[in-house]
């Protein structure tokens, strides 16, 4: 049996399962964008250095330590 997060909440529709899965996808492909022009460059300068990346603008964050970024 499943059970739902939200049980008072109700079941989304398919029409907006499928908004959602949009808008997800719209995301990762602006993050995928960002990322394939930044991460040639942070790689060879901060190799092993974790990073956030924020799509809707392209400002990302670096630093060594990892608890730092997330």
């Amino acid at each position: 049996m499943v059970v739902p997060f939200f049980p008072d909440s109700p079941p989304l529709s398919k029409e907006e399962i499928a908004i959602r899965k949009a808008e997800d996808d719209a995301f990762e492909q602006r993050y995928e964008a960002i990322f394939a022009q930044i991460a040639p460059a942070l790689m060879t300068e901060h190799y092993g250095w974790s990073f956030i990346l924020e799509p809707g603008s392209g400002d990302y964050f670096i630093y060594p330590e990892p608890e730092v970024c997330f």
